[in-house]
């Protein structure tokens, strides 16, 4: 074995160690492993990091909203913008749902909801509430893990 080779193996070993111990300490576990909990902080602070600060809202958009492909264009329009949720009809004929996103892109949102829609469909009002603290971890569990869906 050359010694080339020797050195080689011995600076991987001792990277990993280090990679290892600071992995270990930073997750704060003496199991060393990342709790769910941890894991969705750390992938929410990195998106915060890359893409500003983050909001979730619900919505209710009410006229001539079923029947038009609104739930589909909501989707499309959610989808290319980067937002997670949901969208769904209800039975007294308006379309609900709730979103989470950079503020940029669900202000975008906000204003496609109360505005534009579905090439067929008229809009007569939009309800949008921002929400926070208790109410929007309980909203952020209930979405799906990546992505925006139509809800039957």
């Amino acid at each position: 074995m050359r010694i080339a080779d020797t050195f080689a193996g011995l600076v991987i070993l001792a990277a990993s160690l280090f990679l290892i111990s600071s992995h270990t300490k930073f997750l704060s576990n003496p199991a060393g492993t990342a709790s769910t909990q941890e894991l969705l902080n750390l992938r929410s602070s990195k998106k915060d990091l890359k893409m500003g600060s983050m909001k979730t809202i619900k919505f209710e958009v009410f006229g001539k909203v079923q029947g038009v492909f609104f739930r589909k264009y909501t989707k499309a329009k959610a989808d290319g913008l980067g937002i997670r949720g949901w969208v769904m009809n209800t039975k007294q004929g308006t379309v609900v749902g709730e979103a989470n996103g950079e503020n940029k892109a669900l202000d975008s949102f906000e204003s496609w909801l109360r505005t534009t829609g579905s090439p067929k469909s008229r809009i007569d009002n939009a309800i949008i509430q921002q929400q926070s603290g208790d109410t929007e971890k309980q909203l952020l569990a209930s979405f799906p893990a990546d992505g925006f869906e139509i809800r039957r």
